[in-house]
Protein backbone atom coordinates (compact mmCIF):
# COMPACT_ATOMS: atom_id res chain seq x y z
CA UNK A 1 0.00 0.00 0.00
CA UNK A 2 1.33 3.42 -0.92
CA UNK A 3 1.56 5.89 1.94
CA UNK A 4 0.57 9.57 1.80
CA UNK A 5 4.12 10.86 1.31
CA UNK A 6 4.81 8.50 -1.58
CA UNK A 7 1.48 9.40 -3.17
CA UNK A 8 2.34 13.09 -2.83
CA UNK A 9 5.78 12.50 -4.38
CA UNK A 10 4.20 10.68 -7.33
CA UNK A 11 1.56 13.39 -7.76
CA UNK A 12 4.23 16.12 -7.73
CA UNK A 13 6.39 14.27 -10.24
CA UNK A 14 3.41 13.76 -12.55
CA UNK A 15 2.42 17.42 -12.14
CA UNK A 16 5.97 18.51 -12.96
CA UNK A 17 6.04 16.24 -16.01
CA UNK A 18 2.68 17.50 -17.29
CA UNK A 19 3.27 21.20 -16.66
CA UNK A 20 7.04 21.46 -17.08
CA UNK A 21 7.15 23.74 -14.03
CA UNK A 22 10.28 24.08 -11.95
CA UNK A 23 10.18 23.25 -8.25
CA UNK A 24 10.31 26.97 -7.49
CA UNK A 25 7.24 27.70 -9.67
CA UNK A 26 5.39 24.76 -8.11
CA UNK A 27 6.22 26.10 -4.63
CA UNK A 28 4.78 29.48 -5.60
CA UNK A 29 1.63 27.91 -7.05
CA UNK A 30 1.02 25.75 -3.97
CA UNK A 31 1.96 28.57 -1.56
CA UNK A 32 4.70 26.60 0.18
CA UNK A 33 8.46 26.98 0.41
CA UNK A 34 10.82 25.59 -2.23
CA UNK A 35 12.37 23.27 0.35
CA UNK A 36 8.91 21.82 1.09
CA UNK A 37 8.47 20.84 -2.57
CA UNK A 38 11.95 19.32 -2.67
CA UNK A 39 11.28 17.36 0.52
CA UNK A 40 7.92 16.15 -0.75
CA UNK A 41 9.27 15.13 -4.17
CA UNK A 42 11.76 12.83 -2.47
CA UNK A 43 9.10 11.45 -0.05
CA UNK A 44 11.17 12.47 2.96
CA UNK A 45 9.86 13.26 6.42
CA UNK A 46 9.81 16.81 7.73
CA UNK A 47 6.55 18.11 6.29
CA UNK A 48 3.24 17.92 8.12
CA UNK A 49 0.64 15.44 6.91
CA UNK A 50 -1.81 18.32 6.41
CA UNK A 51 0.61 19.97 3.95
CA UNK A 52 1.21 16.64 2.22
CA UNK A 53 -2.54 16.15 1.73
CA UNK A 54 -3.06 19.74 0.53
CA UNK A 55 -0.30 19.51 -2.10
CA UNK A 56 -1.46 16.06 -3.24
CA UNK A 57 -5.03 17.29 -3.67
CA UNK A 58 -3.96 20.34 -5.67
CA UNK A 59 -1.69 18.28 -7.95
CA UNK A 60 -4.34 15.67 -8.64
CA UNK A 61 -7.08 18.25 -9.21
CA UNK A 62 -4.95 20.08 -11.79
CA UNK A 63 -3.96 16.83 -13.50
CA UNK A 64 -7.56 15.61 -13.74
CA UNK A 65 -8.79 18.94 -15.13
CA UNK A 66 -6.06 18.85 -17.78
CA UNK A 67 -6.88 15.27 -18.75
CA UNK A 68 -10.58 16.08 -18.93
CA UNK A 69 -9.76 18.79 -21.49
CA UNK A 70 -7.64 16.32 -23.47
CA UNK A 71 -10.44 13.74 -23.38
CA UNK A 72 -12.91 16.30 -24.73
CA UNK A 73 -10.57 17.32 -27.58
CA UNK A 74 -9.96 13.70 -28.57
CA UNK A 75 -13.69 12.92 -28.47
CA UNK A 76 -14.37 15.96 -30.69
CA UNK A 77 -11.66 14.87 -33.12
CA UNK A 78 -13.12 11.38 -33.42
CA UNK A 79 -16.69 12.71 -33.79
CA UNK A 80 -15.74 15.35 -36.39
CA UNK A 81 -13.27 13.25 -38.41
CA UNK A 82 -14.25 12.53 -41.99
CA UNK A 83 -15.61 9.00 -42.38
CA UNK A 84 -13.36 6.31 -43.80
CA UNK A 85 -14.31 4.89 -47.22
CA UNK A 86 -16.08 1.88 -45.76
CA UNK A 87 -17.20 3.05 -42.29
CA UNK A 88 -17.29 5.98 -39.87
CA UNK A 89 -14.11 6.99 -38.03
CA UNK A 90 -14.05 5.20 -34.66
CA UNK A 91 -12.05 5.04 -31.45
CA UNK A 92 -10.35 1.93 -32.83
CA UNK A 93 -9.20 3.91 -35.90
CA UNK A 94 -7.82 6.66 -33.66
CA UNK A 95 -6.05 4.08 -31.49
CA UNK A 96 -4.55 2.40 -34.55
CA UNK A 97 -3.33 5.77 -35.85
CA UNK A 98 -1.43 6.53 -32.63
CA UNK A 99 -0.24 2.95 -32.11
CA UNK A 100 -2.09 2.23 -28.88
CA UNK A 101 -4.59 -0.52 -28.05
CA UNK A 102 -8.20 0.48 -28.68
CA UNK A 103 -9.09 -0.70 -25.17
CA UNK A 104 -6.71 1.87 -23.67
CA UNK A 105 -8.29 4.72 -25.63
CA UNK A 106 -11.79 3.45 -24.78
CA UNK A 107 -10.84 3.44 -21.09
CA UNK A 108 -9.41 6.97 -21.34
CA UNK A 109 -12.56 8.30 -23.00
CA UNK A 110 -14.90 6.47 -20.61
CA UNK A 111 -16.62 8.08 -17.64
CA UNK A 112 -15.30 5.44 -15.23
CA UNK A 113 -12.81 7.20 -12.95
CA UNK A 114 -11.01 3.95 -12.18
CA UNK A 115 -10.06 3.56 -15.84
CA UNK A 116 -9.99 7.03 -17.37
CA UNK A 117 -6.73 8.29 -15.85
CA UNK A 118 -4.48 5.38 -16.85
CA UNK A 119 -3.42 6.59 -20.30
CA UNK A 120 0.36 7.05 -20.34
CA UNK A 121 1.74 10.49 -21.14
CA UNK A 122 3.60 9.35 -24.30
CA UNK A 123 0.26 8.27 -25.79
CA UNK A 124 -1.08 11.79 -25.24
CA UNK A 125 1.97 13.27 -26.97
CA UNK A 126 1.43 10.99 -29.98
CA UNK A 127 -2.22 12.07 -29.96
CA UNK A 128 -1.04 15.68 -30.19
CA UNK A 129 0.85 15.01 -33.40
CA UNK A 130 -2.20 13.30 -34.92
CA UNK A 131 -4.46 16.18 -33.86
CA UNK A 132 -1.95 18.73 -35.16
CA UNK A 133 -1.64 20.58 -31.84
CA UNK A 134 0.92 20.76 -29.04
CA UNK A 135 0.46 19.26 -25.58
CA UNK A 136 -0.31 22.65 -24.00
CA UNK A 137 -3.19 23.15 -26.45
CA UNK A 138 -4.41 19.57 -25.88
CA UNK A 139 -4.85 20.08 -22.14
CA UNK A 140 -6.12 23.66 -22.30
CA UNK A 141 -9.86 24.32 -21.87
CA UNK A 142 -11.90 24.40 -25.05
CA UNK A 143 -13.11 27.78 -26.27
CA UNK A 144 -16.00 28.81 -28.50
CA UNK A 145 -13.59 28.87 -31.46
CA UNK A 146 -12.91 25.15 -30.93
CA UNK A 147 -16.58 24.44 -31.61
CA UNK A 148 -16.88 26.53 -34.78
CA UNK A 149 -17.89 24.31 -37.68
CA UNK A 150 -16.29 25.12 -41.00
CA UNK A 151 -18.24 24.12 -44.08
Amino acid sequence: MIDKRERCALALQAFKQHTGMSQLKMAQQFHVGHSVISTLMHARMGVSIKTVEMVTTQCERAQYANLDNARERIRNYIDDHAPLPDSPYTVADFARAIGEPARMIDDFLSDDEKRMYKLPLPALHVSCSLLGINYTKLISPLTAADYVVTA
